[in-house]
């Protein structure tokens, strides 16, 4: 586990030295640095940890996140002493507060841009990173998540959260479960873990998969 990343009577938290405030989680002081809660009910990759996800190596490592919105996860992320973590949006709205987190914490990248679209990204070309993690409610958040794998993804542990209702309401969540673990597994991916996030979040899976 990170030395940044700790468990205290059952509650997450990440370390940092400059006692960020983010979205009103709780922040406590030590001697020489802050503990951050890093709460599940506010954070897919927590609750994924609370349930037994195993958070790979981060620092020193280039992350790209898909569907950053404000900086919640991230902010985590960058405590974890990532060497960059780019954060993809495509909503202006939650990109101009983290563009604010960005200042804050040298080793965040925003960046607005369709994540279904990143192949047309100048600045994205040629990179490769070591964890891609992706968070967005869209249809097509299957295809998105294996183009960019393809595109993006160094050989190694990626992850990506699945709302089962923004991909086919008709359809029970076990069944949009299997269908896009199959799909992942077309693709050449191995899914290495499945997640169901309850009760931190309804209908919604965290599949690991490994490239």
């Amino acid at each position: 586990m990170n030395s940044n990343l700790v468990s205290i009577k059952g509650k997450l938290y990440t370390k940092c030295t400059d006692g960020l405030k983010w979205y009103g989680e709780q922040v406590i002081k030590r001697d020489n640095y802050y503990l951050r809660e890093w709460s599940p009910f506010s954070s897919k990759i927590s609750s994924a940890i609370k349930k037994g996800f195993k958070l790979p190596e981060i620092q020193n490592k280039d992350i790209l996140y898909l569907g950053s919105s404000t900086g919640t996860t991230v902010s985590h992320l960058s405590d974890l002493n990532a060497k960059q973590i780019v954060g993809v949006d495509i909503a202006s709205v939650t990109m101009l507060p983290f563009l604010e987190l960005s200042k804050k914490r040298n080793n965040i990248l925003p960046l607005l841009f369709d994540a279904g679209h990143l192949d047309k990204c100048n600045l994205l070309k040629g990179q490769k990173f070591d964890f891609v993690f992706q968070d967005i409610a869209q249809k097509n958040m299957i295809d998105i998540f294996i183009d960019n794998i393809r595109l993006f993804a160094k050989p190694g542990i990626h992850a990506i959260a699945l709302k089962a209702s923004s991909i086919d309401s008709t359809k029970t969540p076990k069944q949009v479960l299997n269908l896009s673990l199959r799909k992942l597994q077309d693709a050449g991916l191995k899914v290495e873990r499945k997640i169901d996030l309850s009760p931190f979040e309804k209908n919604h899976y965290f599949i690991v998969v490994r490239l």
